[in-house]
């Protein structure tokens, strides 16, 4: 028997030695437990990603798609095995577990089953009432996906650890002409093992193999109203291994030099950003109601093309949409004069925090790559901005643009020097998992603080083959900042039919109201348009 069997009692009978040989359970990596903290100490709720077909399909359809996905991909039907189930949540919340460091993670393993009504949220009694709501509001709105349906899904919350079901669930939004078929959907993830790149890569996948289905009516297992997908005492030799985890392909160890930037820019960030009056972070995001007001901007894509061609004539071509629109939204957030305090001499700066796709870094082997398509494989930047920098005028241009290059010569480098793994490199040292109790020390530095600074999630341009048979007509990502301290979210996804969706977020209670908060959002579109030269 293997030393790695002999330590797994605690985790029977979950986890088998037979489960490890093939490559279906494992140990959690740095960046998985990570994400494990946010959800059992009750941080965060959900990522979700809303994306219209330019066909209906039913749940046949689905299952054999889902299927196809999941044999390649077994992250998306793995689950956590805790200590102690089914008592693991108040173990992880003692004092007897958070007093102690715990440098060895938990399992990961396969699902025994996935039913089709495993994944489908409507299909499930205790969201069966938000769903109702849901696709109420969206049969209300014309059947379009609308600000209040996203503020509505921030408070979903999916387990970490149930045995029966993914991390993820899709919300199948109503068709005018059919209630067994549909072509809206919302991917909703707890973000555990899955991140923006994997949800986008998730519609992708499943409209590769919806485009190429024959029939498949015949080919199926029903139960009732349900349908199987997976039966792992049948289909175990079908499913591929589990990847070992990214923060084994890729080093997150900081380099010395890189340290001393790091320290300085978390000292500057605790005394000298900009902090909202209001809505401090709470010592648990557990509130049934939404904690942003949510504002959908889209640019089409004929303005999004003349946004890249004046970035190209006032700049280069390298430069990015990124920068530009952070610097859209600072130099409006300084000229809208209803959130920062300028006569605050403490509020010097404001922090941006950016997610990154660490899968870049992964070797250049499309294997390699692939075995990373799922998972929340992430990095982060972190910048303190000047305040005093975002003072420019709605004609200065050539200002702008200067602020514009120095942001995307901070991403660069951030790039090159491998600064955006510095973060989380930093809090999986062994110094600080050897010492201290990670679920402690994460929870420590979300909660109960003063919010301020931006989340900026642009999850990129996808080009969208409009010749598929099934393909994207719309998509749009969101997130809840949850208990990470900051007052405002932009979230980005472009495409070449849709153009770009920016799901903005204000936290309620570190701004006024929801009309304050909807007026700054219609001033930063004017900011976009003025400097894009729409």
């Amino acid at each position: 028997m293997s030393l790695e069997a002999l330590s797994f009692d605690e985790y029977k009978p979950y986890i088998t030695e037979e489960l490890i040989e093939r490559g279906h359970a494992r140990r959690m990596g740095h960046l998985q437990d990570y994400f494990a903290i946010i959800q059992r100490q009750k941080l965060y709720n959900n990522f979700n990603i809303y994306c219209e077909l330019n066909e209906k399909v039913n749940k046949v359809q689905l299952s054999h798609a889902f299927r196809e996905m999941f044999l390649q991909y077994p992250a998306l039907i793995e689950y956590i095995v805790p200590k102690f189930y089914p008592k693991h949540e108040a173990y992880y919340r003692s004092e007897e577990y958070l007093s102690k460091p715990c440098p060895i993670h938990d399992y990961i393993r396969v699902l025994n089953e996935v039913n089709i009504n495993d994944i489908i949220m409507n299909e499930q009694d205790e969201y069966k009432s938000i769903t109702t709501k849901i696709s109420d509001i969206f049969v209300k709105n014309d059947y379009k996906f609308s600000n209040e349906i996203s503020e509505m899904v921030s408070t979903i919350k999916i387990a970490i650890c149930d045995p029966k079901k993914p991390n993820w669930r899709i919300i199948c939004l109503p068709s005018k002409t059919s209630s067994t078929e549909w072509k809206d959907f919302i991917l909703v993830s707890n973000h555990f093992d899955s991140d923006g790149t994997s949800a986008v890569n998730f519609f992708e996948d499943l409209t590769n193999i919806l485009s190429k289905q024959a029939n498949v009516e015949n080919d199926t297992i029903v139960i009732g109203n349900d349908i199987n997908i997976i039966n792992y005492s049948k289909d175990y030799k079908l499913i591929s291994k589990l990847p070992i985890p990214i923060t084994e392909r890729i080093s997150y160890t900081p380099t010395l030099s890189s340290i001393p930037k790091f320290i300085v820019g978390n000292i500057c960030k605790t005394k000298l950003q900009y902090t909202s009056d209001g809505g401090d972070t709470p010592a648990e995001f557990v509130s049934e109601d939404p904690l942003t007001y949510d504002y959908l901007i889209n640019f089409s894509s004929e303005e999004v093309a003349k946004m890249k061609k004046t970035i190209k004539n006032c700049l280069y071509n390298s430069v990015t949409l990124t920068p530009f629109i952070q610097a859209c939204f600072f130099v409006a957030m300084y000229k809208y004069n209803k959130i920062l305090n300028l006569n605050n001499w403490w509020q010097w700066g404001v922090d941006c925090a950016l997610a990154t796709n660490a899968r870049r870094l992964l070797p250049d082997d499309p294997e390699t790559r692939d075995l990373y398509r799922y998972g929340s494989n992430v990095g982060g930047t972190h910048y303190f901005n000047l305040i005093s920098q975002f003072n420019i005028n709605e004609f200065e241009y050539d200002k702008f643009f200067k602020l514009v290059d120095y942001y995307h010569k901070n991403y660069q480098n951030s790039y090159r020097n491998g600064d955006e793994l510095v973060g989380f490199g930093v809090l999986f040292s062994d110094l600080i998992i050897n010492n201290t109790n990670m679920d402690k020390t994460i929870k420590d530095d979300y909660t109960n603080h003063k919010r301020g600074g931006l989340l900026f999630s642009n999850v990129g341009y996808r080009n969208e083959d409009l010749t598929k048979k099934v393909h994207v007509n719309n998509i749009i990502f969101s997130q809840s900042p949850g208990c990470m301290k900051f007052t405002f979210g932009l979230n980005l996804i472009s495409t070449d039919k849709c153009g770009m969706n920016i799901l903005m977020n204000g936290v309620r209670g570190s701004v006024k109201s929801r009309e304050n908060f909807e007026d700054f959002c219609r001033f930063f579109r004017k900011t976009v348009e003025n400097f894009a030269k729409l």
